[in-house]
């Protein structure tokens, strides 16, 4: 009915049959969901009879329900993405682009959500290697995930424990070999035997920087942090 509405307008046979032509298929991309492809079709018809009122409607019908598609997978994936379900994100946006190419929300969602799912996959590999001892390739990893994400908690305190863990080993002459680092461990065990966790805790703490893979003073700190949970009920850190 489309078709033989569009052709009475037509004047001559030859502008009738590529209509017809034209109209069938722009109607078929319409039915099977190829919304830019119909509009691209309708533009040619356009060009062959520009004031075709049939035409002009199927243009605006098509046009239509591709606003209201690019409307829906907008939803979708914007809930999608709120939720962290990225992999699905990343696919609904590529489909609203495949719309609108030009969809600027779009592209920029599609850029952060791939980051998104970059940095995931960046920690899961550290945490795999922390977990099998390999501390300086989680540094590697974590590195590449700080540039992605700078500031990122997440990334900055396992890249603080991966680095103190691929450190080379200290021992406590270490610490003793320094008189002024040594006079700080030294506070620190005084606070503890006096019961200021929380002080020793700041003091033994501050020697970490110099001394990040230590297991003594990893101890001291450990134990303090248990005493201080016991007596306050504050959490280990």
């Amino acid at each position: 009915l489309v078709i033989d509405r569009a052709l009475s307008g037509a004047g001559d046979e030859k502008r009738r049959e590529l209509i017809a032509g034209r109209m069938e298929s722009a109607l078929a991309d319409y039915r099977a969901g190829r919304l830019n492809e119909a509009l691209t079709k309708c533009d040619l018809l356009l060009e062959i009879d520009p004031g075709n009122r049939e035409i002009l409607d199927l243009k605006s019908t098509i046009d239509q329900s591709r606003g209201e598609r690019i409307a829906d997978l907008r939803n979708s994936a914007r809930a999608s993405q709120n939720a962290g379900d990225y992999v699905n994100a990343v696919s609904t946006w590529n489909r609203l682009l495949a719309l609108d190419p030009a969809d600027r929300e779009a592209s920029a969602a599609v850029d952060s959500v791939q980051n998104e799912l970059k940095l995931s996959n960046l920690v899961t590999r550290a945490i795999s290697s922390m977990e099998n001892g390999q501390y300086e390739r989680a540094v590697g990893y974590l590195n590449q995930a700080a540039t992605l994400k700078p500031g990122n908690t997440t990334v900055e305190t396992l890249l603080s424990e991966a680095r103190a863990k691929s450190a080379p080993l200290t021992t406590l002459d270490d610490i003793k070999a320094s008189p002024e680092r040594w006079k700080v461990y030294i506070a620190g065990l005084e606070s503890y035997q006096a019961g200021d966790y929380e002080n020793a805790l700041r003091q033994w703490r501050s020697l970490r920087e110099f001394y990040p893979n230590n297991p003594e003073l990893e101890k001291n700190i450990d134990q303090a942090e248990q005493r201080r949970a016991a007596e306050t009920g504050a959490p280990q850190e």
